[in-house]
């Protein structure tokens, strides 16, 4: 089975942090076959051509974040309209599982006719790094690339997620791999879903079925926390209600306390004449004084 993955432009230096992590988390769990975990990256040589080299030790991804950066910076340096956001699509991926019905002995034969194929569908100019897992449930690869394309209009190239990832793209995606890898190992094996296996393809999933359950799981996640926000919303009105009957009880105690809502309390004659230093007018003295046993009648 293989499957396409989008990757924000923001997200692509943790997706290969954890990749690697995880392929030297692998290797410490089985130092009998350390090493088998392999990590190709794309540079550009001396003589200015795209090539790949094995990263051999996992003791620094960085080293490996820092391959992949450069790349993309490389190769965004002779495209147009590169927009500069986080959160656009800045590179895909392609994981292919190794079928069951491969031979024990021609594993990596197939791990790598799978990189060889991504170089020529994708094109070496824009690879970034290809990880292989041997250690997990299930081994396979995921290639690493950016979507470029060339502009209809002027034909130049362009980074555009969404005119990569077309339908014909999908639909001839399993077809095509399966081609690929039959001339390469030199017998047919069940890339598309495990063909060979009535039950797998029974239990198999359609696009829409998927986007489905996916869906489902975002509308249970946003209801769980729905009802979190409720609860908390509860005790605050819980607490609210609380500091507001203990301060209804000292207005019934002390009604003095109480304020009259909408009536702003005037300054007094003395205490405009030790603010500004003057002397009020006795007219406006006056008016205080009466706003003043006004507001105390009330």
């Amino acid at each position: 089975m293989a499957n396409f993955e989008k990757i924000k432009k923001n997200g692509i230096a943790s997706l290969i942090k954890n990749d690697i992590c995880k392929c030297r988390e692998e290797d410490a769990e089985h130092p009998e076959r350390a090493g088998e975990n392999r990590v190709t990256v794309f540079y550009r040589n001396k003589e200015g051509n795209v090539t790949y080299g094995k990263v051999k030790k996992w003791d620094d991804y960085k080293v490996v974040q820092n391959a992949v950066d450069v790349r993309m910076r490389d190769r965004l340096k002779n495209c147009k309209d590169v927009m500069q956001r986080g959160n656009i699509v800045g590179a895909g991926s392609l994981i292919c599982h190794v079928p069951e019905d491969v031979k024990e002995e021609d594993v990596q034969k197939f791990l790598d006719g799978f990189k060889n194929y991504c170089i020529e569908k994708f094109g070496m100019e824009n690879m970034l790094m290809v990880a292989e897992h041997h250690h997990e449930n299930r081994i396979h690869s995921q290639a690493y690339f950016m979507p470029i394309v060339h502009d209809k209009k002027d034909g130049k190239e362009k980074l555009c997620a969404k005119e990569y990832f077309v339908r014909p793209l999908y639909q001839t995606l399993h077809d095509d791999l399966n081609k690929y890898m039959d001339n390469y190992l030199g017998y047919h094996v069940s890339v598309l879903l495990d063909e060979d296996n009535p039950k797998k393809r029974k239990n198999s999933k359609s696009v829409n079925t998927l986007k489905i359950r996916t869906l489902k799981k975002e509308i249970r996640e946003i209801r769980k926390q729905m009802k979190e926000l409720q609860k908390k919303a509860k005790w605050f009105s819980d607490e609210l209600a609380k500091l507001e009957g203990r301060l209804n009880k000292i207005y019934e105690e002390y009604p003095e306390t109480r304020r009259v809502r909408g009536i702003k309390r005037q300054p007094t004659g003395e205490e405009l004449e030790k603010r500004y230093n003057i002397s009020a007018h006795p007219i406006q003295v006056e008016q205080n004084r009466e706003r003043q046993h006004t507001m105390t009648q009330g």
